[in-house]
């Protein structure tokens, strides 16, 4: 009802301004003040990845089919993360296991994510991102486990190139064919 009020200039002005309340899951006095509705998330993702330090609107039970839900994500809330983020997400959840071996290492629940939301929400970002921060986990030719961009990993075992994890594989396959 509001934004039928609004004008588009009003409407405008405020998708810019910082003017939402935002925090973290884990909230501190650095992550709790003002922020621009783009710079925010809805809880639910920041729950769903475990990402305590993604700012969120300030509103844990805000419910998904309400007309204030779809207000805050008219005017810029994120329901997803953008993709550089998402991608930087993956590597420092990677390099929190950076010592295990292939056996105990679990994919990062953000690559998950990515997987998971490819086709809806990054796949036309995808073409233009011109992503350079390796992000796949894999192994090297000397089997230990690396990250790899997307252009320079083999699906199958190759002695030059470094190889996508069998999880890795299946993660994609299930999502992408």
């Amino acid at each position: 009802e509001e934004r039928d009020n609004m004008s588009e200039g009003d409407f405008n002005a405020l998708k810019q301004s910082e003017c939402l309340r935002g925090t973290t899951l884990i909230p501190s006095k650095e992550t709790t003040r003002k922020y621009a509705p783009q710079d925010l998330h809805f809880p639910s993702i920041a729950i769903q990845l475990q990402w305590s330090t993604l700012p969120i609107i300030d509103w844990h039970d805000i419910d998904p089919y309400s007309r204030e839900y779809a207000f805050l994500k008219e005017i810029g809330v994120r329901e997803v993360p953008d993709l550089q983020k998402l991608i930087s997400r993956i590597i420092e959840e990677h390099n929190e296991q950076k010592n295990k071996s292939i056996h105990e290492y679990k994919l990062p629940i953000a690559l998950k994510f990515l997987a998971e939301n490819f086709q809806q929400h990054y796949s036309k970002l995808w073409k233009t991102a011109k992503i350079k921060q390796p992000f796949l986990p894999s192994y090297s030719s000397s089997k230990t486990l690396v990250l790899s961009l997307p252009e320079e990993v083999f699906k199958d075992e190759s002695p030059l190139c470094a190889t996508l994890l069998p999880d890795v594989v299946q993660l994609f396959e299930e999502h992408f064919n």
